[in-house]
């Protein structure tokens, strides 16, 4: 994606600067900022929907049942305060 992204803001910088006369950064990086996002939210959307499809048939293949345990059930002592964990995160 480095690639691609570079490659392109070379691409618009010179189309900018050939067609419209107008060499500022600050639009270039505006443009690109934008693409970025919008071409990343697409990647995440596409991604997110393949892997959810995979998994639910993944699921019905195997067929195993999940046992959900509550951990207050168990007398599990944590050794450690929420505040050093909170201060180690």
């Amino acid at each position: 994606m480095l690639i691609v992204f570079s490659f392109s803001r070379k691409v618009d910088s010179i189309l900018m600067d050939k067609f419209i006369g107008f060499d500022c950064s600050i639009l270039l990086t505006l443009i690109m900022f934008l693409s970025e996002i919008i071409s990343g939210l697409i990647l995440f959307l596409y991604y997110n929907k393949f892997l959810s499809k995979k998994e639910d048939s993944d699921l019905t293949k195997i067929k195993i049942k999940l046992k959900k345990y509550n951990i207050n059930d168990y007398n599990i002592k944590i050794p450690d305060s929420n505040v050093k964990i909170y201060f180690l995160i």
